[in-house]
């Protein structure tokens, strides 16, 4: 689309929370997580990335909200 935004760019600036060194990062925890046995649900995941965020980000980030529910 000439002179548009790409889906990634929206994506980016409306849900961008992490950036992909924390996306990274979140990715390999799951992973070691799995590995030691423990279980991985949608909602552990999305309680730790919103600690992280809030931690990150302070008043910026809605943590009564969160990352939202569609996102894991």
């Amino acid at each position: 689309a000439d002179g548009g935004r790409s889906c990634q760019e929206a994506n980016e600036e409306n849900h961008g929370w992490l950036t992909p060194e924390e996306d990274e990062n979140i990715v390999a925890y799951c992973i070691e997580l799995t590995a030691r046995g423990f279980p991985l649900t949608h909602e552990t995941l999305k309680f730790h990335v919103d600690t992280i965020l809030h931690a990150c980000l302070g008043s910026a980030f809605p943590l009564q909200k969160g990352v939202g529910k569609n996102w894991t």
